[in-house]
């Protein structure tokens, strides 16, 4: 267990209370890796480090990764993103398995399972869905990844960020896509419940739920990631509004957010 670990980013303090909620359901979960947090040292405050690690997370700064071409058509809000690539550089603190999870995902059950698929492959992604043109997709979504880390790659990766032709808009996305597309294994969609599915199929989604592991908050974020203001991130009014737009159709989904947030609530109030 010491060599895998479940593993997200954090470049904002607006995602802080996702990754807290993200965290205290790796803790329901009872997974047997580790859970790290690639962070921006920038993001935490010492309150936020201190949730943080009351909810599991052993935290490690990272170093930006710029976008290739000084971020020329990179859209602004993946900017970032291409940091993301860090999580290959893990094999130097003796990891050797990842299942990456982004901010605004949500783990309902234990995933260990998957560590076996690391057996038969080195890298897995589940394919993307999407509301306009291309629905179900064969490209893979980089919200939820599952690979082996190797410092080799991420160099190689590196030296060709912006040398191969792929979508710059899409940024660690289009790249990765382009880079494992012969090689990916393609996952179930039950390990990154895309909420476009529920769009564009409700009833793949309902048959889904039963087996459904990694939710990913897509189409409406349970938590405010634009608004600058601290209380609003934590007054839970964007998740309120969250359960109640389109009349409440993601309510159900938001529902078990508000599970996970509330039971982190209560654990950063005792230790923090």
């Amino acid at each position: 267990p010491h060599e895998r670990a479940l593993v997200s980013t954090l470049y904002s303090s607006n995602y802080v209370p996702a990754v807290l909620t993200l965290g205290q359901s790796l803790v329901a979960s009872q997974t047997s890796a580790r859970r790290i947090l690639l962070h921006f040292p920038s993001a935490l405050t010492p309150t936020s480090a201190c949730q943080l690690r009351a909810v599991g997370w052993e935290l490690h700064p990272i170093a930006r990764i710029a976008p290739p071409n000084d971020g020329k058509g990179v859209a602004h809000r993946y900017m970032d993103q291409y940091t993301k690539l860090q999580i290959w550089s893990l094999e130097e603190m003796g990891i050797k398995a990842v299942l990456y999870l982004d901010a605004d995902t949500l783990v309902r059950r234990n995933v260990d399972e998957l560590w076996s698929v690391l057996g038969m492959t080195s890298f897995a992604a589940v394919p993307d869905v999407f509301l306009g043109k291309g629905a179900f997709s064969l490209n893979f979504n980089t919200g939820v990844l599952l690979l082996r880390t190797s410092q080799t790659a991420l160099n190689d990766m590196l030296s060709k960020t912006g040398d191969i032709d792929y979508q710059y808009a899409d940024a660690d996305q289009g790249f990765l896509n382009v880079y494992y597309g012969s090689q990916v294994t393609r996952l179930p969609y039950v390990y990154n419940s895309n909420l476009a599915v529920k769009k564009r199929s409700p009833g793949m989604w309902e048959a889904m739920k039963r087996d459904m592991a990694i939710v990913h908050y897509t189409l409406e974020k349970p938590f405010d990631f634009r608004s600058k203001d601290p209380e609003r991130s934590w007054s839970g009014e964007a998740l309120h509004e969250a359960e109640i737009v389109d009349g409440g159709y993601w309510k159900e989904e938001m529902s078990w957010w508000r599970d996970s947030w509330e039971t982190m609530k209560q654990t950063i109030d005792d230790k923090c």
